[in-house]
């Protein structure tokens, strides 16, 4: 009610107004209005494109509403705000694995297979991207390409290369090279 009442004042600068709306937008997210809050927080955006905490709560609303694709487009607008942070870049190709996830959910596996190699792109350290990448190629039928993507992951973040070991194992006794897997292995331990 304080901050409706703030924003009736006359006298209000335009950043006032935004801060103030920001304000009114936190207190309709932790009452659980998504919608009202969702809309406040893009008033605040209108007023203030740089406002980063706008910004940013934004973002967390689409990713609970599960809206991936609106919560990376956000994520960029951050980006280029921060001028592109190894933070901002870790996000960013988060949510566009989970931008992937949902098209690979719809069955769109080529536009899948594009988001994720997108999200490698933007942080080779995305581990899941290469995953689903990989399993992707894996569903198409085309099993080289899905062990490369998944030997990509076991080079490029050895600490992770845990992840991929059950489908290498699997992908390489299929194409009738189990032993790649051992070789594999050694090589890691070397």
């Amino acid at each position: 009610n304080v901050h409706q009442a703030l924003l009736q004042r006359p006298d209000l600068t335009r950043l006032e107004h935004a801060y103030v709306l920001l304000c009114l937008g936190l207190d309709f997210r932790h009452g659980g209005f998504v919608d009202r809050a969702l809309e406040a927080f893009q008033q605040v955006v209108q007023l203030d494109p740089r406002n980063r905490y706008a910004l940013v709560n934004l973002q967390k609303l689409h990713e609970e509403q599960q809206q991936w694709a609106e919560a990376a487009r956000v994520r960029a607008q951050i980006a280029k705000l921060d001028d592109g942070r190894d933070e901002d870049r870790q996000i960013l190709a988060f949510l566009r694995n989970q931008v992937g996830a949902a098209e690979a959910r719809e069955g769109h596996g080529t536009a899948a297979a594009a988001i994720y190699r997108e999200a490698i792109d933007i942080d080779p350290r995305t581990a899941p991207a290469y995953l689903n990448l990989g399993d992707v190629r894996a569903r198409e039928g085309k099993r080289r390409e899905a062990i490369e993507v998944w030997e990509s992951l076991v080079h490029t973040l050895p600490e992770r290369a845990y992840l991929a070991f059950e489908r290498l194992e699997t992908a390489y006794r299929e194409s009738g090279s189990p032993e790649r897997f051992v070789t594999l292995c050694q090589d890691l331990i070397a």
